[in-house]
């Protein structure tokens, strides 16, 4: 039996140090509106940090202000408003639940679990925070950031994960504690983003807000330190082949036979290095995932390969199934000859 959560500390702390200044906070609208900004936020903001969004929710509200307007929208003029945020299948989940809040709830976002989870790319996380933050309900919307702060808080470790006992009798005592589900969700948001932070060399003990917390009281000993392993590969003197294809399914090249595409030596970044090769050369925009295959082939030379798909225009490179293209690898870059002059 877990001590009840100190909810009204919290609260009362953030009352003086929210953030109370970002864009998505703004709650003075009409339910309809406030159901399409708080999904637009809480959907860019998954894997995403705050800093990077608010410029894209601007710019996104700014170009389709309702949920009408993105549901109308094609991706190709969405495209342009989300680009470099990354996760582009989250991109089309986000036109995909515009048109299912048009098509089966009447414009509004609806206010269940079950059905908000029927929307594309609402995972359960950002349904309770649908539920917490544009219908006031007193739920708590459970990621890895509010599991950190229960664990701190409970037993001083991170690392230690909730059952699913400890994470009902939490939301059982916030729910006795009347404040609201949006204050405290936003409350917790902002601890884990200024108080209580990954890094324990940089939390400021003397103004920690919870005293009673077994993070607090063993200053953060129980935790462990993981340390990142140091990679050997030469990453800036490797060579970077791209893989095009569209969800795993079809692969594309320029070749009669499958061949990926050989991009030349990395000398920075081999995302933007993929994505600046194929714009130039094929004014394609590209999503390119962080590369997945880091080796050397029999002739010692490093290289890596990028998975990327095609976000918009057209081309005409021919099409090769899943099935004759697995285990490229093995094959074609033993085969590759890898220059010394740029292909752009």
């Amino acid at each position: 039996m877990l001590k009840p959560f100190p909810f009204s500390e919290l609260h009362n702390w953030y009352k003086t140090h929210g953030r109370n200044t970002l864009p998505w906070r703004d709650y003075d609208f009409d339910e309809k509106t406030l159901g399409y900004r708080v999904w637009l936020a809480e959907t860019m903001l998954q894997q995403t940090q705050v800093e990077r969004v608010k410029d894209y929710f601007k710019n996104i509200l700014e170009a389709f202000p309702t949920v009408e307007d993105l549901a109308a929208c094609s991706y190709e003029d969405f495209f342009p408003y989300y680009k470099w945020l990354w996760y582009y299948s989250r991109a089309r989940n986000m036109l995909r639940a515009a048109q299912i809040v048009a098509s089966d709830f009447d414009w509004v976002f609806p206010q269940s679990t079950q059905e908000l989870r029927t929307l594309a790319g609402v995972w359960p996380y950002t349904a309770e925070a649908i539920k917490a933050f544009a219908h006031n309900q007193s739920t708590l919307s459970f990621d890895t950031n509010l599991e950190k702060i229960f664990s701190r808080y409970y037993h001083g470790n991170k690392f230690q994960k909730l059952t699913a006992d400890e994470k009902m009798q939490i939301l059982t005592d916030f729910q006795k504690s009347w404040i609201s589900g949006r204050d405290i969700n936003n409350a917790l948001m902002d601890y884990g983003a200024t108080v209580s932070l990954n890094n324990i060399s940089w939390i400021n003990w003397d103004n920690y807000p919870l005293p009673s917390s077994k993070f607090y009281q063993t200053q953060g000993q129980l935790e462990p330190i993981k340390e990142k392993k140091k990679s050997t590969f030469p990453n800036k003197q490797a060579h970077v082949i791209a893989v095009l294809h569209e969800n795993h399914k079809v692969y594309f090249s320029e070749n009669t036979e499958f061949r990926p595409f050989y991009i030349w030596k990395n000398t920075w970044n081999p995302r933007s290095l993929v994505q600046s090769y194929f714009l130039e050369k094929y004014g394609l925009e590209l999503s390119v995932r962080p590369p997945e295959v880091k080796s050397y082939n029999s002739k010692e030379v490093p290289y890596m390969v990028c998975y990327c798909q095609i976000q918009s225009w057209s081309h005409s490179f021919k099409q090769f199934e899943w099935l004759k293209v697995r285990g490229f690898e093995e094959g074609y870059v033993e085969e590759m000859e890898f220059g010394e002059n740029s292909l752009f």
